[in-house]
């Protein structure tokens, strides 16, 4: 029997779901029908039914309790790197505990002040999220002036009377640009997911202490997002214009081309700090504005790394800027940078250094095949575990390989042990064999729609599959091959890793349906992903009608080994 989490841990994560529940985002919107609102913002409704009825001086039940919500998980961002944590870490959920009095004491003082100063506030979802967030980044105890002698027009915007209170409490000397959206920073889609909630307390937290005067720009960037963060890359942050950022336009989610002059929208969509980041470190590296929308466009442009990931995104970027008048277009860049960043976190040896453009393209051509991205679309936070995906180039399975496949044995009517990699049997022919995360919404249902399993088109597992990578205790892999001069990879399986406190285990894999059992040479690539990257491929679960034949397989159809 597995052991489960402690009580402490259990009531950590209450209190983190319960904050998710009101601030994760709305239901899928990929899947084809919208989710009843009240099942994914359960405050919502309330919310703004209270803002209507508010009068000045008062804050409704409503939205204090959906601030109290924001505050909890805005603690919890702050204090660990992952919210899974509070379901396994009796210590994350005792500090859980201890820093939310102080937090929620915080947001007290702080919807007091706008219910009588700035209601305007206190009247969207949207405003509410970053005064919890100041609550939690920007203790009380270190706020430069005191909240009382705050003032603000009441006729003002919601947004700026957000920041008139950031200058008053954060700031003695005048901050950058680029960090006035950090505490308000969500994607341009509304769903403020984990990492949104990350890149939004990173940059918050480098407004407090640059405004402050406690430490420099560049010495606060290097603490709170990358340490090799030069002078020159945090000049050319410091100096950045969001109305003329060549990353805003990436902010409105329209990358342009790589010959594209035209001026970016960047006063219809707020900046994001991680785009002005990105955009400072192109230009200290004598990239073009072009590369710098290729870089906020991949998925770097998105996920805030750990301080080695971020590193090695420095790298990335050198040779893109390094190399860009050798590249044709934004969207090869930004596969060239996604390829390089996915290949070091499955091999930390991984680099850049020496690898030539035509290389690298030769590479990626394969990559690309099984690559599929969507515009406007919700991205998962990675893996709580750090496993890494299986990138192989020409791989072929031994001669004299004989593998059995759970299920598919003839006590249960199925096939037996298979004979694998000699001449004219499956796993001879070489192809491009990846494991690769779906780090994605759209990219999971997707998924669902090539392997006509239930992800396609059935409501109820598609919400259940999508709260589970949310929530992170869950991670789901999909395993494709590519052949060269071949423009579709062949989708193989769909695998779902549970993320216990005793280990990582194989929850599901399931291959083409109506039988969703994997082809015997797809389970032989599982096997060896789950032995290097230790989880339990003995746990499995299968769904399957073992009668029927392995549809839609390369060697039943078209002959192929």
């Amino acid at each position: 029997r597995r052991k489960g989490p402690s009580i402490c841990a259990m009531v950590g994560w209450a209190l983190i779901w319960t904050a998710c529940a009101a601030w994760a985002g709305p239901a899928p919107h990929a899947m084809g029908r919208s989710a009843p609102r009240q099942g994914w913002r359960p405050r919502a409704s309330a919310l703004a039914s209270a803002s209507r009825d508010m009068s000045t001086g008062v804050v409704p039940e409503a939205i204090r309790d959906a601030a109290y919500d924001a505050a909890v998980l805005s603690c919890g961002i702050l204090i660990s790197e992952s919210l899974t944590e509070f379901s396994t870490d009796p210590k994350q959920a005792k500090k859980l505990s201890d820093a939310a009095p102080d937090a929620k004491a915080a947001m007290d003082e702080l919807l007091t002040a706008c219910a009588e100063k700035a209601p305007q506030l206190l009247k969207e979802e949207s405003f509410v999220l970053p005064l919890a967030r100041l609550s939690a980044w920007a203790p009380a105890a270190d706020w430069v002036r005191p909240l009382d002698d705050w003032s603000c027009d009441t006729s003002s915007s919601a947004a700026g009377a957000l920041r008139s209170l950031e200058e008053h409490l954060l700031e003695t000397y005048e901050s950058p640009k680029a960090l006035h959206t950090a505490v308000a920073h969500r994607p341009p889609e509304g769903q403020c997911t984990e990492n949104a909630h990350r890149i939004a307390c990173a940059f918050t937290r480098v407004l407090a202490d640059a405004g402050a005067g406690r430490t420099s720009v560049r010495a606060a960037l290097q603490r709170e997002v990358c340490p090799g963060i030069t002078k020159r890359m945090a000049k050319e942050f410091v100096q950045l214009d969001p109305a003329t950022a060549a990353s805003a336009r990436c902010a409105a989610g329209k990358a342009g081309s790589k010959g594209s002059d035209e001026n970016p929208p960047g006063a219809q969509v707020p900046l994001s700090p991680l785009h002005a980041l990105r955009e400072a470190q192109v230009l200290a590296l004598g990239g073009d504005a072009w590369v710098v929308r290729a870089a906020c466009a991949a998925r770097m442009g998105s996920v805030l790394g750990t301080a080695m990931e971020e590193e090695f995104c420095l790298t990335a970027l050198m040779w893109l800027c390094t190399h860009q008048e050798e590249l044709d277009e934004i969207a090869q860049a930004t596969t060239i940078l996604d390829y390089f960043c996915e290949m070091h976190a499955a091999d930390g040896d991984f680099a850049v250094a020496g690898r030539t453009v035509k290389r690298v393209l030769e590479a990626i051509e394969q990559y690309a095949l099984s690559t599929i991205t969507f515009d406007n679309d919700e991205q998962f936070q990675g893996n709580p575990k750090g496993l890494t995906g299986m990138f192989m180039e020409n791989a072929t399975i031994p001669a004299g390989t004989k593998l059995a496949v759970p299920y598919d044995e003839p006590a249960y009517g199925g096939h037996g042990t298979y004979k694998l990699g000699g001449e004219g049997q499956r796993g001879s022919e070489p192809v491009t064999v990846r494991i690769a995360e779906i780090k994605s919404l759209k990219r999971l249902v997707y998924e669902g729609q090539m392997l006509n399993n239930c992800l396609e088109n059935k409501f109820s597992s598609q919400v259940k599959y999508v709260q589970r990578a949310r929530q992170r205790v869950s991670s789901f892999w999909s395993l494709t091959y590519a052949r060269p001069g071949e423009k579709q990879p062949e989708h193989k399986a769909l695998i779902e890793v549970w993320h216990l406190r005793e280990g990582n285990i194989i929850r599901q894999a399931e291959g083409p349906r109506p039988r969703t059992i994997p082809a015997p040479d797809a389970f032989y690539w599982i096997d060896k992903w789950c032995d290097r990257e230790d989880v339990d491929l003995s746990t499995w679960d299968c769904y399957s009608r073992l009668e029927m034949p392995i549809v839609d397989d390369e060697f039943a159809s078209k002959g192929r080994i």
